[in-house]
């Protein structure tokens, strides 16, 4: 059944061999085929996308009848992963989805403001839509806050700013952040004193997204660090 398939994919979601993936949601796809249905062709299109077969996802995503905002996001994100996307149509599908007040929309919309992709390049507009989203605890928006200080866009550089957005997006779980929070206390960069125990708390959450430098950087803090858990250290750095 669908319910069956789809459950199986979820647990082969971290395999990184995606041939068991690609065939799972071939099942669904067919599935749904066989019985349409928004609810089938969403779980088909989902299917697609952790397969990253993105050009499918948006084929079985199209498919759907009365789209929500969560479909509306699923197309965008599928059209953006793709080489010849256009910016403009990417955009379109996010609009539909950012008039609900949906976050990962807007947070797009955000970057491609940024960036001026599909649309004027408006930093500052960028600036201020991430700052919302983060106060609302989107990681990723406040690890665009974080950047935007960094490299002083539109702003003044501002590294004391930057520090605690970053800051502020590794405690939400964004990975990226984690691992860089975990390396500015593994090496006492960026204005952190070293601090052992704070690295391992933030390689810990990089981890938890299954990102790799984080596995390396815990492995380095049991080696060299105070732990001295030289086993342990050296399994996670393999």
């Amino acid at each position: 059944s669908i319910a069956n398939a789809y459950q199986l994919l979820e647990s082969n979601m971290q395999d990184k061999n995606t041939d068991i993936r690609t065939a799972i949601a071939f099942q669904l796809y067919a599935f749904a085929e066989s019985k349409p249905g928004d609810l089938n062709w969403y779980c088909a299109a989902l299917a697609y996308w952790g397969a990253g077969k993105y050009e499918l996802a948006y084929k079985a995503a199209m498919k759907i009848e009365k789209v929500q905002p969560r479909h509306s996001v699923l197309l965008g994100q599928s059209l953006l992963q793709l080489s010849n996307s256009d910016s403009k149509n990417v955009l379109a599908h996010f609009y539909v989805a950012a008039a609900t007040g949906e976050v990962e929309s807007l947070y797009q919309i955000a970057r491609f403001a940024r960036w001026g992709q599909g649309v004027r390049k408006d930093c500052g507009f960028a600036l201020k839509l991430n700052k919302i989203l983060a106060e609302a605890n989107s990681e990723k928006a406040a690890f665009e806050v974080a950047a935007i200080y960094s490299l002083g866009e539109c702003v003044r550089k501002n590294e004391l700013e930057s520090s605690k957005w970053l800051i502020k997006s590794a405690d939400l779980g964004f990975r990226t952040a984690a691992y860089m929070m975990a390396s500015r206390y593994y090496h006492g960069t960026n204005g952190f004193v070293r601090d052992e125990s704070k690295a391992l708390e933030y390689a810990d959450i990089a981890i938890a997204s299954n990102d790799e430098r984080g596995f390396g950087l815990k492995g380095l803090l049991l080696v060299e660090g105070k732990l001295k858990l030289y086993k342990k250290g050296y399994e996670l750095l393999k």
